[in-house]
């Protein structure tokens, strides 16, 4: 496993950028006033930490607070905190929907984890291959490097998912696609504001075509949302006769088949599709079209007909987009100018793609849906991404904070040994954790739960506070892999390339 920590390493790990040693991890010059001076030249702290928080958000779970919202909300529970007039209503509904991936259009906190992830692998490489670039590499050898990268991405995505009897040949989860896209994203790698910044139009405006004028829109489902014809008024849809209520109920159990077909249900088309145009359809669109040839051809046809979440394999070409705005910011980082420009240029260019990703939401132009990487939700997140990235960037880099982010550097720093172990260990630290600690190592303790949590001091019975139990094994999970980061970080122990 550990061999395969390092394999992962070689594409993640922003082995992204230099760790220690090296022309890039020289101080520079100290200054009192960050506007004056140029960009900070030795390695970053805000990508470590926006890696951190990335993965700490991912190992720990979410903090658990997706299943404790549901268990409040059906134990019709409410908490406050704090009294008086400082009490607070907690919403557990909202938290629900923050923590929880959208079933279809629209966007939450969880959301933007993939998002994040991808976008860090372009800023990360504007650093890797200048080292490697540095260190003698011609570009014949750098690109077979890339090339190697997103091999080892693919079948490493593969192998982490493969929890089964069998070999879950997937390729929709993060890695896998972050692998089909790698060396596509390498061949942009100093090619210039102007090329990258047309090769992310050209790209969502591919995605676009394809899936408006490619789509099938015959295909079963598709036109479920188009409840009645907009054409059809109350008085041509007045009276039918005996024959047309019979042929209206064989319509109706035939399009009941037909959902059931591609995964789908009435109800959940009745509260996701409406309004929504049929070629952004839930495994009826040109990407399950795609995966349907795809898996058909090796004999997966049954298993692969249809994907439980609606992902497809082809999101790796606007998600590409994404990745290529990080490559875009990681340049602007390694340019020899203030810090202030970078800052300015970060803002700007992401308020761009969040009011581009957005306005077409509005419009129903092209919805925002993260399950098959809509154009617009290429720009939308893609903007939500160098916002964040520009806001820790001033807090970390430019303002003397870099300490305060030191729990999500410890990690950032070894974020794929995180990852791996959040892949491969979480269950059996779980049972570990029970066996040595007993049952009761996942329950927050009436005594505690009395003075966190207003106005639960006497009538609340103790199995309320059972309620909170996914918050406990979430994050006594994650800091077991903090606590492993954190040794190798004491250490300098760096996974990287």
């Amino acid at each position: 496993m550990f061999c395969l920590s390092i394999l992962e390493s070689k594409i993640l790990s922003t082995s992204f950028t230099p760790l220690y040693g090296g022309p890039m991890s020289q101080a520079t010059s100290p200054t009192t006033n960050p506007a004056n001076t140029p960009a900070k030249k030795g390695r970053l702290h805000s990508l470590d930490i926006y890696r951190g928080l990335i993965m700490i958000s991912l190992a720990f779970g979410g903090f658990g607070l997706l299943q404790t919202s549901r268990n409040l909300q059906d134990a019709d529970a409410t908490t406050i905190i704090g009294q008086g007039e400082y009490a607070t209503e907690i919403r557990w509904d909202v938290v629900e929907q923050q923590f929880s991936h959208v079933q279809w259009a629209g966007y939450g906190f969880w959301d933007m984890i993939q998002p994040s992830f991808m976008f860090m692998v372009g800023v990360s490489m504007a650093f890797s291959y200048a080292k490697r670039k540095r260190r003698g590499d011609n570009y014949a050898e750098l690109l077979f490097h890339a090339f190697t990268r997103s091999v080892v991405l693919v079948f490493l995505g593969i192998f982490l998912i493969s929890n089964g009897a069998s070999t879950n040949w997937s390729l929709m989860n993060v890695l896998t696609q972050i692998g089909l896209g790698y060396t596509f994203l390498f061949l942009f790698w100093k090619r210039g504001f102007l090329i990258q910044s047309v090769g992310v139009v050209v790209l969502l405006l591919v995605t676009f075509s394809a899936y408006r004028f490619a789509s099938n829109v015959g295909v079963p489902g598709t036109a479920v949302a188009q409840a009645a014809d907009a054409d059809e008024t109350e008085s041509e849809a007045a009276v039918e006769t005996a024959d047309e209520a019979v042929d209206e109920a064989v319509d109706e159990q035939e399009q009941e088949m037909a959902l059931k077909r591609i995964g789908l249900t009435q109800k959940w088309v009745d509260e996701n599709l409406v309004d929504i145009n049929p070629w952004w359809h839930k495994n009826a669109n040109i990407g399950h079209q795609v995966d349907v040839w795809l898996f058909s051809s090796f004999g997966k046809t049954d298993r692969h007909y249809n994907s439980a979440g609606g992902y497809q394999t082809i999101n790796f070409i606007p998600a590409l987009a994404t990745m290529l705005l990080g490559l875009i910011c990681g340049d602007w980082l390694k340019l020899d100018r203030s810090s202030w420009i970078n800052l300015l240029q970060f803002f700007a260019l992401g308020a761009v793609c969040i009011m581009a990703g957005y306005a077409l939401h509005e419009t129903n132009v092209c919805p925002l849906i993260k399950r098959i990487w809509t154009p617009s939700w290429a720009l939308f997140s893609g903007g939500i991404c160098i916002i964040t990235l520009a806001s820790l960037y001033l807090l970390f880099d430019m303002l003397p904070l870099s300490a305060l982010g030191l729990p999500a550097t410890v990690v950032g720093t070894n974020s794929i040994v995180m990852y791996c172990m959040h892949m491969l260990l979480e269950d059996w630290t779980k049972v570990n954790l029970v066996r040595h600690f007993g049952d009761k190592i996942f329950q927050l303790q009436p005594q505690i739960g009395y003075k966190l949590f207003s106005p639960y001091p006497i009538d609340s019975p103790p199995e309320f506070f059972n309620l909170y139990q996914p918050i406990c094994e979430a994050v006594l999970v994650g800091l077991c892999f903090w606590v492993v980061c954190l040794l190798m970080y004491r250490r300098k122990l760096f996974v990287r390339v």
